[in-house]
Protein backbone atom coordinates (compact mmCIF):
# COMPACT_ATOMS: atom_id res chain seq x y z
CA UNK A 1 0.00 0.00 0.00
CA UNK A 2 2.79 2.44 0.94
CA UNK A 3 4.66 1.72 -2.46
CA UNK A 4 1.49 2.52 -4.25
CA UNK A 5 0.63 5.87 -2.64
CA UNK A 6 3.93 7.02 -3.36
CA UNK A 7 3.72 5.89 -6.67
CA UNK A 8 0.67 7.83 -6.93
CA UNK A 9 2.59 11.40 -5.39
CA UNK A 10 5.51 11.24 -7.85
CA UNK A 11 2.83 10.79 -11.43
CA UNK A 12 1.56 13.83 -9.75
CA UNK A 13 4.60 15.76 -9.14
CA UNK A 14 5.37 15.13 -12.75
CA UNK A 15 2.52 16.26 -14.07
CA UNK A 16 3.77 19.98 -13.04
CA UNK A 17 7.23 21.61 -14.35
CA UNK A 18 8.93 23.98 -11.36
CA UNK A 19 8.55 27.47 -13.19
CA UNK A 20 8.88 30.28 -16.15
CA UNK A 21 10.25 32.92 -15.20
CA UNK A 22 10.03 36.11 -17.69
CA UNK A 23 12.10 39.57 -18.83
CA UNK A 24 10.92 42.32 -18.05
CA UNK A 25 7.72 42.79 -20.37
CA UNK A 26 5.93 45.69 -22.18
CA UNK A 27 2.86 44.09 -22.83
CA UNK A 28 -0.92 46.05 -22.64
CA UNK A 29 -4.08 43.82 -22.65
CA UNK A 30 -5.72 44.94 -25.89
CA UNK A 31 -8.90 46.88 -25.97
CA UNK A 32 -10.32 45.69 -29.13
CA UNK A 33 -9.89 41.75 -28.25
CA UNK A 34 -13.87 40.41 -26.29
CA UNK A 35 -11.81 37.47 -24.95
CA UNK A 36 -9.78 39.50 -22.83
CA UNK A 37 -12.73 41.56 -21.37
CA UNK A 38 -14.77 38.25 -20.84
CA UNK A 39 -11.87 36.79 -18.95
CA UNK A 40 -11.49 40.14 -16.55
CA UNK A 41 -8.20 39.46 -16.37
CA UNK A 42 -6.01 40.77 -13.28
CA UNK A 43 -3.31 43.62 -14.67
CA UNK A 44 -1.02 41.91 -12.58
CA UNK A 45 -0.41 39.36 -15.09
CA UNK A 46 1.72 41.95 -17.21
CA UNK A 47 4.12 42.43 -14.58
CA UNK A 48 4.28 38.70 -13.03
CA UNK A 49 8.01 37.52 -13.38
CA UNK A 50 7.50 34.13 -12.52
CA UNK A 51 4.97 30.99 -13.14
CA UNK A 52 5.04 28.15 -11.08
CA UNK A 53 2.79 24.84 -11.33
CA UNK A 54 2.40 25.27 -14.73
CA UNK A 55 1.03 21.95 -15.97
CA UNK A 56 3.30 19.47 -18.47
CA UNK A 57 2.35 19.12 -22.19
CA UNK A 58 0.60 15.88 -22.67
CA UNK A 59 2.47 12.98 -24.51
CA UNK A 60 0.59 12.89 -28.09
CA UNK A 61 -1.85 10.20 -28.66
CA UNK A 62 -3.73 11.15 -32.18
CA UNK A 63 -2.09 11.88 -34.97
CA UNK A 64 -3.28 12.59 -38.65
CA UNK A 65 -1.45 11.15 -41.76
CA UNK A 66 -1.84 12.18 -45.60
CA UNK A 67 -3.44 9.71 -47.72
CA UNK A 68 -1.93 8.80 -51.09
CA UNK A 69 -4.55 10.83 -52.41
CA UNK A 70 -5.29 13.52 -50.55
CA UNK A 71 -8.48 14.32 -52.10
CA UNK A 72 -11.62 16.73 -51.08
CA UNK A 73 -13.64 14.24 -49.79
CA UNK A 74 -17.24 14.14 -50.10
CA UNK A 75 -18.06 12.31 -46.65
CA UNK A 76 -18.54 15.28 -44.75
CA UNK A 77 -21.68 16.76 -43.69
CA UNK A 78 -23.42 18.28 -40.79
CA UNK A 79 -26.62 16.09 -41.10
CA UNK A 80 -25.60 12.74 -40.57
CA UNK A 81 -22.60 11.64 -38.64
CA UNK A 82 -19.29 9.56 -40.17
CA UNK A 83 -19.22 6.24 -40.05
CA UNK A 84 -15.89 5.87 -37.86
CA UNK A 85 -18.25 7.20 -35.26
CA UNK A 86 -20.55 4.12 -35.38
CA UNK A 87 -17.97 1.94 -37.03
CA UNK A 88 -17.97 -0.30 -33.73
CA UNK A 89 -21.74 0.10 -32.54
CA UNK A 90 -24.46 -2.26 -31.94
CA UNK A 91 -26.92 -0.06 -33.68
CA UNK A 92 -27.11 2.56 -36.21
CA UNK A 93 -27.64 6.28 -35.14
CA UNK A 94 -30.90 7.27 -36.28
CA UNK A 95 -31.93 10.92 -37.05
CA UNK A 96 -35.54 12.05 -34.80
CA UNK A 97 -37.09 14.74 -34.72
CA UNK A 98 -37.27 16.89 -31.31
CA UNK A 99 -41.28 17.41 -30.33
CA UNK A 100 -40.88 19.35 -27.18
CA UNK A 101 -38.17 21.02 -24.96
CA UNK A 102 -38.81 22.00 -21.57
CA UNK A 103 -36.30 22.23 -18.51
CA UNK A 104 -36.86 20.72 -15.36
CA UNK A 105 -34.83 22.71 -13.13
CA UNK A 106 -34.43 26.17 -11.64
CA UNK A 107 -32.71 28.96 -14.22
CA UNK A 108 -29.72 28.94 -12.04
CA UNK A 109 -29.08 25.32 -11.04
CA UNK A 110 -25.51 23.98 -11.33
CA UNK A 111 -26.70 21.30 -13.26
CA UNK A 112 -29.61 21.33 -15.45
CA UNK A 113 -32.23 18.37 -16.22
CA UNK A 114 -34.06 19.08 -19.67
CA UNK A 115 -36.80 16.61 -20.78
CA UNK A 116 -36.83 16.09 -24.53
CA UNK A 117 -39.99 14.91 -26.59
CA UNK A 118 -38.47 12.88 -29.43
CA UNK A 119 -39.95 11.26 -32.67
CA UNK A 120 -39.33 7.75 -32.78
CA UNK A 121 -42.30 5.95 -34.47
CA UNK A 122 -40.33 5.52 -37.57
CA UNK A 123 -37.25 3.75 -35.58
CA UNK A 124 -36.41 0.46 -37.03
CA UNK A 125 -36.07 -1.87 -34.13
CA UNK A 126 -34.49 -5.02 -34.91
CA UNK A 127 -35.66 -8.16 -33.77
CA UNK A 128 -33.61 -8.34 -30.33
CA UNK A 129 -33.99 -4.50 -29.57
CA UNK A 130 -36.36 -3.95 -27.06
CA UNK A 131 -37.44 0.09 -24.77
CA UNK A 132 -38.26 -0.32 -21.60
CA UNK A 133 -38.77 2.22 -18.53
CA UNK A 134 -34.98 2.95 -17.24
CA UNK A 135 -32.53 1.70 -20.51
CA UNK A 136 -30.96 4.75 -22.25
CA UNK A 137 -30.03 6.51 -24.84
CA UNK A 138 -26.92 8.42 -26.44
CA UNK A 139 -26.89 11.64 -28.28
CA UNK A 140 -25.32 12.73 -31.27
CA UNK A 141 -24.88 16.41 -31.73
CA UNK A 142 -22.64 18.16 -34.38
CA UNK A 143 -20.90 21.63 -33.52
CA UNK A 144 -22.47 24.56 -34.97
CA UNK A 145 -20.65 25.01 -38.51
CA UNK A 146 -19.89 28.55 -37.93
CA UNK A 147 -18.02 27.89 -34.69
CA UNK A 148 -15.86 25.08 -36.22
CA UNK A 149 -15.06 27.93 -39.59
CA UNK A 150 -14.20 30.27 -36.78
CA UNK A 151 -11.76 27.39 -35.14
CA UNK A 152 -10.44 26.31 -38.48
CA UNK A 153 -9.88 30.42 -39.34
CA UNK A 154 -7.83 30.99 -36.16
CA UNK A 155 -5.62 27.95 -37.10
CA UNK A 156 -5.06 29.23 -40.62
CA UNK A 157 -6.59 25.85 -42.10
CA UNK A 158 -8.00 26.55 -45.17
CA UNK A 159 -11.49 25.14 -46.66
CA UNK A 160 -9.72 23.01 -48.95
CA UNK A 161 -7.42 21.54 -45.69
CA UNK A 162 -10.31 21.19 -43.80
CA UNK A 163 -12.12 19.10 -45.97
CA UNK A 164 -9.11 16.71 -47.55
CA UNK A 165 -9.21 13.19 -46.69
CA UNK A 166 -6.56 12.24 -44.16
CA UNK A 167 -6.08 9.15 -41.91
CA UNK A 168 -6.71 9.77 -38.10
CA UNK A 169 -5.13 7.25 -35.81
CA UNK A 170 -5.29 6.84 -32.22
CA UNK A 171 -2.99 5.65 -30.06
CA UNK A 172 -2.19 4.39 -25.78
CA UNK A 173 -5.79 3.40 -25.88
CA UNK A 174 -6.88 7.14 -25.99
CA UNK A 175 -10.15 8.82 -27.44
CA UNK A 176 -12.73 5.82 -26.67
CA UNK A 177 -15.39 7.51 -26.49
CA UNK A 178 -16.61 6.59 -29.63
CA UNK A 179 -16.24 3.01 -29.44
CA UNK A 180 -17.36 0.08 -27.44
CA UNK A 181 -14.05 -1.44 -27.52
CA UNK A 182 -10.95 0.63 -25.59
CA UNK A 183 -8.41 0.13 -28.32
CA UNK A 184 -6.30 2.15 -31.09
CA UNK A 185 -8.24 3.21 -33.64
CA UNK A 186 -7.13 4.16 -37.55
CA UNK A 187 -9.75 5.69 -40.56
CA UNK A 188 -10.28 7.78 -43.13
CA UNK A 189 -11.68 11.16 -42.40
CA UNK A 190 -11.51 14.66 -42.24
CA UNK A 191 -10.39 17.74 -39.61
CA UNK A 192 -13.97 19.12 -40.02
CA UNK A 193 -15.75 15.39 -39.40
CA UNK A 194 -13.52 15.10 -36.78
CA UNK A 195 -14.27 18.87 -35.60
CA UNK A 196 -17.85 18.40 -36.15
CA UNK A 197 -18.76 15.22 -34.57
CA UNK A 198 -15.96 14.32 -31.88
CA UNK A 199 -14.78 17.54 -30.32
CA UNK A 200 -17.23 19.02 -27.84
CA UNK A 201 -16.04 22.87 -28.29
CA UNK A 202 -19.64 23.76 -26.62
CA UNK A 203 -20.97 21.72 -23.82
CA UNK A 204 -17.44 22.84 -21.20
CA UNK A 205 -14.94 24.91 -21.01
CA UNK A 206 -11.39 23.99 -22.07
CA UNK A 207 -9.06 21.90 -19.73
CA UNK A 208 -5.38 22.96 -17.91
CA UNK A 209 -4.08 20.32 -20.64
CA UNK A 210 -5.48 22.59 -24.49
CA UNK A 211 -4.56 25.81 -22.69
CA UNK A 212 -1.07 24.12 -22.25
CA UNK A 213 -0.73 23.17 -25.39
CA UNK A 214 -2.21 26.37 -27.14
CA UNK A 215 0.57 28.31 -25.05
CA UNK A 216 3.28 26.16 -26.10
CA UNK A 217 2.41 27.13 -29.90
CA UNK A 218 1.44 30.39 -29.46
CA UNK A 219 3.69 33.13 -31.12
CA UNK A 220 2.01 36.43 -29.54
CA UNK A 221 4.06 37.15 -26.24
CA UNK A 222 0.52 38.61 -24.49
CA UNK A 223 -1.46 35.70 -25.77
CA UNK A 224 1.80 33.08 -24.66
CA UNK A 225 1.42 34.52 -21.50
CA UNK A 226 -1.88 34.71 -20.26
CA UNK A 227 -2.08 31.02 -21.36
CA UNK A 228 0.70 29.92 -19.38
CA UNK A 229 -0.56 31.84 -16.51
CA UNK A 230 -4.15 30.08 -16.99
CA UNK A 231 -2.82 26.77 -16.48
CA UNK A 232 -0.51 27.97 -13.71
CA UNK A 233 -0.29 27.79 -9.92
CA UNK A 234 -0.95 31.33 -10.06
CA UNK A 235 -4.28 31.53 -12.36
CA UNK A 236 -6.07 28.65 -10.88
CA UNK A 237 -8.57 30.91 -9.07
CA UNK A 238 -9.69 31.92 -13.08
CA UNK A 239 -9.69 28.78 -14.63
CA UNK A 240 -11.25 26.69 -11.38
Amino acid sequence: MTNNVEVHKEESRNLFQESIEYDQDTLVFPTNNPAFSFLELPEEILYIKKLSGIIKLQKQSTFFHETYIGKDSKIHTFLDPPSCFISNSTYNIFQCKILTIRTLTHQNALKKVIHFDLDTKKYPFSEDENWVVGGFIGICVPNLKNSVDEIFKLLNISEEEANKEIIFETQNNQWSTFWSNISSQKFKTTQRNIMTWMVDIQSIPPKKALLRLLAEYATNPLDRKVLFFLCSKEGKDLIS
